[in-house]
């Protein structure tokens, strides 16, 4: 059973929006495709709520006791995902990261929580998204002569070009790929 003050988590949400009020372009969307995986609670729902059903068989009110039904009603069923705040709030903070690592800078995450019935909770992620930073143009700042020789002679490779979106991702790919080249 439920102790008194918890709530099981029933369903994440999305609400994604730019911040001028524009409709969300694929750039931004490409940032946020995987943004579920950032979630640090997730619910068991399944197909035509079957988990909801056997989730019941576990938490049924009145199996309360140790009997051969108790047991054996919990060993079917699914546990529960309680609600938990500081998960929704770690939540928040990494797509806050994701945002960041895609480079929609200025970005804001927040989080609503919607008690349905029941005890349930949705919880409603809010994403009021900036644009995404383009890289303009790259320069290096290489005093050494014969090094800065070499990333020139190796430009054409370079991962980071004009006109491509910045990601965090691709600058630590980058970095390594000049460590690589400097090893030699």
């Amino acid at each position: 059973m439920l102790q008194p003050g918890q709530q099981l988590l029933y369903r994440n949400s999305f609400d994604i929006s730019m911040q001028d009020g524009s409709t969300v372009p694929p750039e931004v969307q490409a940032v946020l495709a995987d943004c579920s995986k950032f979630v640090k609670q997730r619910t068991r729902n399944g197909l035509l709520n079957i988990n909801h059903t056997i989730l019941n068989t576990y938490y049924h009110p009145k199996i309360e006791n140790n009997s051969w039904w108790a047991r054996t009603a919990r060993s079917i069923g699914v546990e529960p995902v309680l609600y938990n705040d500081m998960l929704t709030q770690a939540s928040v903070r990494q797509l806050q990261s994701l945002m960041d690592v895609g480079g929609c800078f200025g970005s804001q995450v927040s989080a609503d929580t919607v008690n349905l019935k029941r005890n349930r909770v949705e919880v409603r992620y809010r994403i009021s998204a900036a644009p995404r930073y383009l890289i303009e143009e790259v320069t290096y700042a290489i005093k050494d002569s014969a090094i800065s020789q070499l990333v020139n002679d190796t430009r054409s490779q370079s991962l980071l070009q004009p006109g491509d979106y910045y990601h965090q991702d691709l600058l630590s790919a980058e970095r390594e790929r000049l460590t690589a080249l400097f090893q030699d």
